[in-house]
């Protein structure tokens, strides 16, 4: 079923070792769901998707130059993440967007589509690939964050969606604390402020996971791991390790 009302970003650069990025390539799989499709990546002569794809398949292909977040912060590049998603919605036209990657493909949306559009005032995310335990005590000693209703528990940056506008403040509100370096620097237990916290406080409001299930058949990446369907079970443990 297509979505009139829905926008689908992918973020990040269009290459990934010289070759087009996977996100890119499902773009014929995205348009199951939508027309509106957004590429926000970076410049780069050598390796960009043809002419003749972009046209053949609707797509508004946005440019970057990655030098003019120099001086952000460099909290593991969330500022490029935020960077390349804020531009992307900035010109999203939709009720709705999700943002996905350039270097992951997902084949079956509906179940997030759906969770998003029950549940609009909130942050809908693809499942975390590291748990948090569940800590009263946790909560309370970070609850200033968030002013009382921090949670314990991560959200996912892989694939994120909601309301265009509330997904858009939750973008630029991130790089704007990655351009004045206004980022708790904490560790609790053991465990840093990460950039999934960062965006979560950002997005000022509460969010629902979708299980990686029930995504279709996916192939994602955490750092050098490539996790597909046949080998996510060896990573849905809270303190596992994943390598590559």
């Amino acid at each position: 079923m297509k979505h009139d009302d829905l926008t689908i970003v992918i973020q990040g650069p269009a290459n990934r070792l010289g070759k087009i990025g996977k996100g890119i390539l499902n773009i014929p799989s995205y348009k199951k769901y939508t027309d509106n499709i957004i590429i926000s990546t970076w410049i780069n002569p050598e390796v960009k998707p043809s002419k003749r794809f972009l046209e053949k398949n609707g797509v508004i292909y946005i440019e970057d130059d990655p030098e003019k977040y120099s001086s952000f912060l460099k909290f593991n590049n969330v500022h490029l993440q935020a960077a390349t998603s804020l531009n992307g919605m900035k010109v999203v036209k939709t009720k709705y967007a999700i943002k996905v990657r350039t270097d992951e493909s997902y084949s079956d949306l509906n179940i997030f589509i759906d969770t998003m559009k029950s549940n609009e005032e909130l942050l809908i995310t693809s499942e975390p690939f590291y748990r948090r335990p569940l800590s009263k005590k946790y909560d309370e000693e970070y609850a200033f964050l968030r002013n009382g209703t921090y949670s314990s528990q991560m959200i996912s940056d892989h694939v994120m969606g909601g309301k265009t506008k509330k997904i858009r403040k939750m973008f630029s509100t991130t790089s704007k604390k990655c351009r004045t370096h206004k980022i708790p620097q904490l560790t609790f237990r053991g465990m840093q402020y990460c950039p999934e916290d960062l965006l979560r406080d950002c997005f000022q409001g509460e969010f629902k996971i979708v299980h990686m299930e029930d995504l279709g058949r996916f192939w994602c990446k955490v750092g050098n791991a490539r996790i597909t369907n046949k080998t996510y079970k060896n990573y849905e443990n809270y303190g596992t390790e994943i390598k590559p």
